[in-house]
């Protein structure tokens, strides 16, 4: 697997539990004119996703489906190659937000 990440700025703060996988953390995040891409390739397929968004944010409890994101605008392609499905994918929207498993989207 390859990844690759860039921002302009970037900040994020969590807080450690002591759990296995840090399960139930309060962390936050923000992104400022950030772009991500990554590739992986076995036996399964291969799969390449690129992302770029103008600005990001995100807080939650890890491991729970306490998790609030809004972003925008921003613009994303992907496509993926297995032996039981073959796909591609581009979008853009304004604005994105989410709020545990409720998400809306705007352009």
């Amino acid at each position: 697997r390859a990844f690759a990440e860039a921002h302009v700025a970037h900040a994020e703060a969590s807080v450690k539990t002591g759990l296995p996988g840090n399960l139930f953390a309060p962390n936050a995040s923000a992104t400022g004119l950030g772009a991500s891409a990554s590739a992986s390739a076995s036996a399964l397929g291969v799969n390449a996703q690129a992302k770029a968004t103008v600005a990001e944010a995100q807080a939650g409890i890890k491991g729970t489906p306490l998790q609030v994101t809004a972003s925008g605008p921003s613009a994303g392609a992907g496509a993926s190659f297995r032996p039981d499905d073959v796909s591609a994918s581009v979008g853009a929207s304004w604005a994105e937000a989410t709020a545990g498993p409720l998400g809306i989207r705007a352009g």
